[in-house]
């Protein structure tokens, strides 16, 4: 069995593959519990992290590192890839493999993460922004009145009448306008009709607000770290 591990800052996404190329399983779990004791035995592990601390925590797995790889369905030769976060890596490939190009991934999580391939399957960089749950925690801890609102399911339809209300809809409106924005840039630079991919926890926010926006599913992240593994196994 093949384990799959996209850790990222709050949660860690668990995914097991019994057939090559079909993952059969999906967990979470909070990623401050990962530990070598979630990897069974005889386990092949492939995995992609943007905490460096649990590299060091996981030393004595036997873990295939996305950031290890040398083979790819991408070129990142535009960008510094030492520098590239492991989860956008994954992103990128598992967009190159899903479907036609030029393409965008939109990874909305405590972080947005925009990804972009042109149309010859070279990655064109992209950009990286605040989620939902940072733009609160930003507006609560810089500010000396502003309470901590727990981003929810209910989009804001109207201006805000009391405080909560209008931090609700400033952060909503100022995602959904930041993510339509880069989308026309998107465009403009590789050319109109860029197919564009939503995946992550707020995803569903960006579906209901945009038209157009093709859903990656729940384990996109993990397919392209399973696309990674196959390729350099």
């Amino acid at each position: 069995m093949l384990i799959l591990l996209n850790i990222g800052n709050t949660n860690t996404q668990v995914g097991y593959v019994e057939q090559l190329g079909r993952i059969t399983k999906l967990e979470s779990l909070p990623t401050a519990e990962l530990s070598p004791a979630i990897i069974p035995p005889g386990c092949e592990v492939a995995a992609a992290t943007v905490v460096p601390a649990i590299k060091e925590k996981l030393a004595d797995c036997r873990i295939f590192w996305v950031k290890d790889a040398t083979e790819f369905n991408v070129n990142f030769d535009l960008v510094n890839f030492d520098a590239l976060g492991s989860d956008r890596v994954a992103n990128t490939v598992a967009l190159a493999e899903s479907g036609a190009l030029p393409g965008l991934c939109i990874d909305c999580g405590t972080a947005v993460t925009f990804e972009m391939i042109d149309r010859n399957g070279i990655f064109q960089g992209g950009a990286i922004a605040p989620g939902r749950m940072l733009m609160a925690r930003a507006l609560n801890d810089y500010t000396a009145q502003l309470p901590l609102i727990e981003p929810d399911s209910n989009i804001s339809v109207k201006s805000g009448c009391n405080t909560a209300e209008a931090i609700k809809l400033g952060i909503e409106s100022s995602l959904i306008g930041g993510i339509k924005e880069f989308i026309r840039l998107a465009n403009m630079q590789l050319g109109d009709g860029v197919r564009v991919v939503a995946v992550g926890g707020d995803s569903r926010m960006v579906f209901d607000n945009i038209d157009g926006i093709e859903d990656g599913g729940e384990d996109f992240t993990l397919r392209g770290i399973m696309i990674l593994w196959e390729l350099n196994r």
